[in-house]
């Protein structure tokens, strides 16, 4: 470098020092580029692709731009190898790097709260999610892992949740914080209601709660995420009576104002339901579909069960991932994902054609999935039904934020085993298996006659395996159906199937 006319020579121990010093040998992703610029002589522009092409792994790009840095470097007097080096600790630390103080702090709070996740799990969980949940997807994530635990999570309740999560023995109560359309001020009007005495129903609710602070909006919130279940009627029928139970406690909250006290509130519990008023329609529950759509609504989530509970082991058997899997899953690569659509968003292309961007939710959270207008023409249908289970095969989108998924076939699930080209491998233990469990073997294979390939695998303990591929007659229909039977001959795990042109995350 150059100061005024002078020109300043380091030797090379100098300059790697002045080097560590300066950048050190952690990198944080956000440095790459000015050290690109700096030693490389990059410009901003082309050490933003550079940031780019690390953060995605893109390793034909990184290296024509590693051949370029060095020259770069070169022109500063910094030796090959020298920027060589620097460039390699950038690509690896680009990723996620931390100095050792930063480390060690990070290492201390993990004992700490895997300290206290062993010991006390479900206050772990409690205090986790109460500070996690603005965000839908971690709330998700973290009632599965209850779920993988045995936690029994209970639903929020008017007589029974706190604002937050909390533990309850040793069951985990969802908070009136999860309730989407319930502020923290109507939740405290509801918590402030019940201090003598819980709730009876929804008119002994609306007589006590402060419906100044707990208005109507926030009150059907809690009927369809369920918070008022046990309070003598149904959510139809608490829906039906809302507005009743609404007026009544206006009615009885404007007599309070103006000083007069009516013969409920001085026989209180005494008077018999019917007499106050308290009547409901005789109308039908909500079918199961219904309830879980409102409870999506006003959760964000489903609690009480899901559109895909009962296709959990077919999508295990068929390779579809699960969104938490997804972000781990390589750029580009083709997957197979479930799910229901809970958020769609059309626009017009620059040929004034229809595409979606839609939010598809499985059992761990969601994921963003375009879908161009090709595949939109033939799926707009299925998106319009936000209950129907849907398989969407498509590309990995590896941004610098999030994943997504670029559509390229969209089903209905249950269609999944008659439209996909799947491959059934069914593994045979000899001498374990006898002859009448292979002739049962055919007859089972048979009544479920398809499209898809069986593959037999006649496996000798210690000595050797055979291979048969079964002829075109005896394709199937790997319904789950075919699945249990085979295995009730052979044992657990002797199904396996294989999705044609579908990868894995390992």
């Amino acid at each position: 470098r150059k100061h005024g006319r002078e020109k300043v020579t380091y030797h090379v121990p100098q300059l790697e020092e002045i080097l560590k010093e300066t950048y050190g040998v952690l990198v944080y992703q956000e440095q790459v580029m000015e050290i690109a610029v700096k030693l490389g002589g990059f410009t901003m522009g082309e050490a933003d692709k550079l940031r780019k092409a690390m953060g995605k792994k893109k390793v034909d790009l990184m290296a024509t731009m590693k051949d370029k840095f060095v020259i770069g470097a070169g022109k500063n007097m910094i030796r090959n190898e020298i920027a060589q080096k620097i460039f390699d600790e950038m690509a690896q630390f680009a990723e996620y790097g931390f100095n050792k103080s930063h480390a060690a702090v990070y290492a201390f709070i993990t004992y700490q709260t895997a300290w206290l996740k062993a010991h006390y799990p479900v206050e772990f969980f409690a205090s986790l999610i109460t500070t996690f949940a603005d965000n839908t997807d971690d709330v998700v994530a973290y009632l599965k892992e209850c779920e993988e635990k045995k936690i029994p999570v209970d639903p929020p309740h008017v007589n029974h949740s706190e604002w937050g999560f909390r533990a309850d023995g040793d069951r985990l109560r969802i908070g009136l914080c999860a309730v989407k359309g319930v502020g923290e001020g109507a939740a405290r009007a509801v918590i402030e209601g019940r201090s003598e005495k819980p709730y009876a129903s929804i008119f002994d609710l609306c007589e006590r709660v402060d419906l100044k602070r707990s208005n109507r909006k926030a009150l059907e919130s809690l009927i369809k995420a369920g918070a008022l279940d046990d309070l003598g009627a149904h959510r139809a029928q608490l829906m039906a009576v809302l507005d009743q139970a609404l007026e009544q406690g206006h009615s009885l909250g404007r007599e309070r104002e103006a000083g007069q006290t009516s013969l409920f509130d001085i026989l209180g519990d005494s008077v018999e339901p019917q007499a106050r008023g308290e009547r409901y329609p005789d109308i039908p529950p909500w079918p199961s579909n219904e309830v879980l759509a409102q409870e999506k609504l006003a959760l964000g989530f489903y609690l009480t069960g899901h559109p895909l509970t009962h296709f959990e082991d077919m999508m295990r058997r068929y390779g579809i991932l699960d969104t938490a899997r997804l972000p781990y899953a390589p750029d580009g690569q083709e997957v197979l994902v479930g799910g229901v659509v809970t958020g769609k968003k059309e626009i017009l292309t620059k040929k004034k054609e229809r595409m979606a961007f839609i939010t598809l939710t499985d059992l761990k959270g969601n994921v963003e999935v375009v879908v161009f207008s090709s595949v939109f023409r033939e799926s707009v249908s299925l998106l319009e039904k936000s209950d129907l289970p849907l398989l969407v095969r498509g590309r990995v989108d590896v941004g610098e934020d999030r994943v997504k998924l670029l559509a390229s076939e969209i089903m209905p699930l249950e269609e999944a085993s008659q439209r996909l080209s799947v491959t059934l491998h069914l593994t045979v233990r000899r001498p374990q298996a006898s002859r009448e469990q292979i002739a049962l073997m055919s007859n089972t294979l048979r009544l479920h006659p398809g499209r898809s390939r069986v593959v037999v695998h006649v496996v000798i303990p210690e000595k050797s395996e055979a291979i048969i591929s079964l002829p075109m007659d005896l394709r199937v229909n790997a319904t789950d159906e075919l699945v249990r039977g085979l295995e009730d001959l052979f044992g657990e795990e002797s199904v396996r199937l294989e999705t044609a042109g579908v990868g894995g995350v390992t």
